[in-house]
Formats: C-alpha cells, structure tokens, sequence
C-alpha cells in the first residue's frame, strides 16, 4: 500500500488528466429513479494499469447524487474526491432519459448528456469535457437485477495541449458493461470499460492494460442509497 501511495502521488496529474480522457465513472443512472425518488452513492475505480507485476484498476474515487425528476428521467451530479485531495476540483453534472423501458427480452433505452469539469486549485486553469451516453438495458429477477451494455462520448473541445500543442483527440469513445444489483433501498453496480478505444496507448508512460494497442481497460464499482 506503501508503494501503491508513492505511485499515485508521483503520477498522479498525469493519471487524473488521463483517466479524465478515459471516462472515470461508472455509467450515472443507466435507468432512471422513480419521480420524488433522492439517492447518494459512492464509486471506486479507473483504467487499468500494470503495477508490481499485477493489473489493478487505478484507486479513483468520487461521491454522486440523483435525484428523480420524472419516471423517465433523472437528474445528477458528482464530485471526484481523489482529484480534490490533490488540489484538483473535477465535478459533474447532467441528466439521463429512458426513451423505452424494458419489457422481456427488448431492452430498455436510456440516453444522458452531462459536463465534466476540472479546474486547477493550485496552478488555476480550467477544462471543459461534455459528454453523451447511451445504454440498452435488460432487467431479470423480477426486477431485482440489470445489465446493461451502451456507449460513452466524451468529447475534447480545446483546439491545442499545453505548450500550444495541437489537440490530435477530440472524440472519445468507450464501450461499457455493466451489472447492478438493485434492492429496496440499496444498488450495487460492478462494470467493466474499454476506454478511448480509438487512441494508441503505445507511447504512453503509464502501462494500460486493455484489448490491444489502442485504449484501456477500466474496472469501476459502485454503491448507491435510495430515500
């Protein structure tokens, strides 16, 4: 744990900037809360990377909140807690809507735009990455249990890097599935991402694991308390 500390503290900027441009949460609210309906949840989670000869998924951690604005749809918002506790405040905030909700073996439908900020507390600057989500979902178990399979975008908007480089990536795409058990009051969400699936990794430093030369793998779980 030691080491796994030094680890993150040397490369840290680097991880969060990166793990930012790899989507570093989970899917928010693939199917949407009930109308009135608050929940407060907790993720942990990232890109996977090499680490003392072991693939782990990086320690990210944020805390998030939904509230039901109507039976399709469902405000949210986020704040990244491992980013604040090195001086960077990266929040989020957007909405999903269920097009069509699940009946049999026909998936429901649910579709979420949000923005993802970072803004330097230190150093000051700030970045913008909007991003458009959308899921098909199957429940079973007499709703007890979903899956759910969808495609995340974030988008770059900036024209140039630091230094005035130019910006080679202004779309990244993830694929994501995941699984939530959902109970009464409390939802467990495990899901898996090959992250920017569209960018070679080859001349990164960090060692990212995933399918391939292009992307990363990311492992990310979540908890979630209905009211």
């Amino acid at each position: 744990m030691v080491t796994l500390y030094f680890f993150l503290m040397k490369n840290l900027f680097f991880l969060l900037l990166i793990s930012v441009l790899f989507s570093c949460t989970p899917a928010r609210f693939v199917k949407p809360l009930e109308k009135g309906q608050l929940a407060i949840g907790a993720d942990l989670g990232g890109p996977l990377i090499g680490f003392a000869d072991v693939t782990i998924p990086v320690p990210l951690t944020n805390l998030n909140a939904g509230y039901g604005i109507s039976e399709k749809t469902t405000g949210f918002a986020g704040i990244h807690t491992t980013a604040l506790a090195f001086a960077t405040l990266q929040l989020d905030a957007g909405a999903v809507h269920a097009f069509a909700l699940p009946e049999g073996f026909r998936p429901g439908i649910s579709a979420s735009a949000a923005a993802n900020v970072m803004v330097g507390l230190r150093g000051g600057g700030a970045r913008l990455f909007p991003q458009l989500d959308i899921n098909a979902f199957w429940e079973y178990g007499q709703g007890k249990r979903l899956v759910y399979l969808g495609l995340a975008n974030w988008f770059e908007p900036a024209q140039s890097r630091a230094h005035g480089e130019d910006q080679p990536a202004h779309w990244l795409p993830c694929l994501q599935l995941g699984h939530v058990f959902t109970g009464r009051n409390w939802d467990f969400t495990i899901e898996f991402k090959q992250l920017a699936f569209n960018q070679d990794k080859r001349d990164i430093v960090v060692d990212y694991k995933g399918f391939g030369n292009k992307g990363a793998g990311g492992l990310y779980f979540g908890v979630r308390r209905k009211f």
